[in-house]
């Protein structure tokens, strides 16, 4: 049986946000994604609601690097959860975070910028999905800094582990 028989092979970038974008509208539409990342594992525990709080998704998701180390391509299984399979998985030992996702259009490409609540609060990042195995070019928004894809700092991984302070000092690199 194959490694990946399930799972979807996932590219995106990930780059710094400088500042939101005057046009984006902080109060309108988002999705709020609260990730629990389970404790000595590749799991991530995620529940995804609309900005009034209603919840549209629970999900249980594996998200590692494929063989070729790159941070930008990443394996990723999701299993689709009811809430008492939620509630249930929600019990096992796991670090959290919290962000708003905003979807943003720019030069007719879909971004999606991620800016983080919490322990993370200031830290905003920008993120685009490739299409799979053609290469890519990118119109980035002027808002965009620092392209952090290769920085496993900036993968939720890593990012949960982070204090406000860490956060803050990362923010800085923009």
């Amino acid at each position: 049986m194959p490694a990946h028989k399930y799972a979807r092979i996932e590219r995106e970038r990930r780059y710094l946000v400088k500042q939101l974008p005057e046009d984006l509208d902080q109060h309108g539409e988002f999705t709020r994604i609260i990730d629990n990342y389970v404790n000595a594992t590749r799991l991530r525990l995620r529940r995804i609601e609309t900005s009034d709080g209603e919840v549209i998704q629970y999900k249980l998701g594996q998200k590692y690097l494929t063989d070729d180390d790159d941070l930008e391509n990443t394996v990723m299984t999701n299993l689709y959860l009811d809430a008492k399979e939620y509630g249930l998985l929600s019990e096992l030992p796991a670090a959290g975070l919290v962000k708003r996702r905003y979807t943003y259009m720019y030069a007719g490409q879909r971004f999606s910028l991620d800016v983080f609540e919490e322990q993370l609060d200031g830290l905003v990042l920008c993120e685009i999905e490739l299409p799979e195995d053609e290469v890519a070019d990118i119109d980035l928004p002027p808002f965009v800094g620092r392209d952090v894809t290769q920085d496993a700092r900036f993968t939720g991984g890593e990012l949960v582990e982070m204090s406000f302070d860490n956060v803050q000092e990362l923010t800085r690199m923009v």
